[in-house]
């Protein structure tokens, strides 16, 4: 009742035609035009039109009658929604229903009273990929008609949309670099309070590439072709987590560790540093140093065989360096580091071998006297003599040359006497 419609008379053959309106066969008005626009009362009704014209024919039959049914009271809409309970990125869909036809639909959040969010022709309404601020009451209500006749505010309806569980994925532990062969645990951490029994999905590149209850997921041995950027999420029942920040995965070819020494000519009870690093970028290196001795089978070797190796302490400590302090004659000779990290122990290669040499013998020492005592009587006595030492300790040296380490000092004295020369 109070709505408002638009009725039409139309009549073939003719265009002088006026209209002739009836309701309940009661003559409304004569001569109206063929459109009229009547304002409904609660009652049924039947609605006619005759046309009428001065010329031959002066009347047109009668209509066939349209019947209107009127409803006493404003109708109300009905809103639900297919779900009330939803999590971030998800979506919902509101349905407002009416009866009858030819209605638009006008969709409220908050307050009835407020312009509405959404204006749609159909009966639905849908919120794809919702935030934490689209929660809130929904109303709707519809309207049809010029000038448009609403009817009654839906009762609200509820929806909670609760931020989405974060997925975490970790490199455990956090290294920048890894290496072929290494082995390389990742854990995916679901944060959404106290819950548990979620099913773990992980994905290199976004393709899935495992699923498991356990939330590590650990690469051993790992290889270049593991190199890529990973990511997982949590699944329980129908509810899925956010997938997680990529962790990039950089597989680079074994490292091998570079030892220095210094000095590298010792004086007895001099303070030498042995130190060893390892040249990529890279981090969690526990380090180990070694002395040379001539291969045996049985022992730590070089990859070569040339030398086997003997500790100079266990696994190793964090510091870079180690020292021997005093040093002495005993310690001449030639030295190699590792380094290695993790759980197992991976190791880099060993290094080149370093030599310590001995420059602290009488023979340096009565040396160093003669010659600051020369130095004032004749440079180039000075000279021939210098040359002479060195000729001499060359030659008795290397005749008496046993080791693999001795044979690379000798060669190392030779190269300098050669040059003087």
């Amino acid at each position: 009742s109070g709505e408002t419609v638009t009725l039409q008379c139309d009549i073939s053959d003719y265009t002088d035609w006026t209209s002739c309106w009836y309701r309940n066969k009661q003559q409304l008005s004569p001569g109206s035009p063929s459109k009229i626009i009547t304002t409904l009362s609660d009652q049924v009704s039947q609605y006619q039109c005759q046309g009428r014209r001065t010329d031959r024919p002066q009347s047109s039959q009668l209509s066939v009658s349209l019947h209107i049914s009127v409803t006493a009271n404003q109708p109300k809409a009905t809103l639900s929604s297919d779900q009330k309970d939803i999590l971030t990125g998800d979506s919902v869909t509101l349905i407002c229903t009416v009866e009858s036809s030819g209605w638009r639909f006008y969709w409220y959040r908050h307050r009835q009273d407020s312009e509405p969010v959404a204006t749609t022709s159909g009966s639905s309404y849908t919120l794809s990929q919702v935030r934490v601020s689209d929660g809130g009451q929904y109303r709707c209500r519809a309207g049809r008609g010029d000038p448009v006749y609403y009817t009654q505010y839906s009762e609200p309806v509820h929806i909670q949309v609760t931020e989405r569980p974060v997925a975490v994925l970790t490199l455990q532990p956090n290294w920048t670099q890894i290496f072929k062969g290494e082995t390389v645990p990742l854990r995916c951490v679901i944060k959404w309070g106290e819950d548990k029994d979620w099913e773990y999905k992980w994905f290199k590149e976004s393709h899935s590439i495992y699923s498991k209850t356990n939330p590590e997921y650990t690469i051993s041995p790992v290889n270049t072709s593991h190199t890529g950027s990973f990511t997982c999420l949590g699944v329980k029942e129908n509810t899925f987590s956010r997938t997680s920040d990529a962790v990039q995965l950089t597989v680079s070819d074994q490292p091998k560790a570079v030892l220095s020494i210094a000095p590298q000519w010792m004086n007895p009870g001099d303070s030498v540093t042995l130190n060893c690093e390892v040249k990529e970028s890279s981090t969690g290196w526990r380090f180990s140093w070694y002395k040379t001795v001539p291969y045996r089978a049985g022992l730590p070797s070089l990859l070569d065989k040339s030398y086997s190796v003997e500790p100079l302490s266990g696994y190793g400590t964090t510091e870079e360096s180690y020292t021997l302090s005093p040093a002495g004659p005993t310690d001449t000779g030639g030295y190699v580091c590792r380094a290695g990290r993790g759980d197992p122990v991976y190791y880099t290669d060993y290094s080149e071998p370093q030599f310590l040499w001995s420059g602290g013998s009488p023979v340096s020492i009565s040396l160093s006297r003669l010659l600051c005592g020369l130095l004032v009587v004749s440079p180039f006595l000075l000279v021939s003599i210098i040359l002479m030492v060195k000729c001499y300790r060359a030659g008795g040296f290397c005749s008496t040359a046993k080791f693999p380490e001795d044979e690379l000092r000798c060669d190392y004295v030779k190269k300098q006497t050669d040059w003087s020369l």
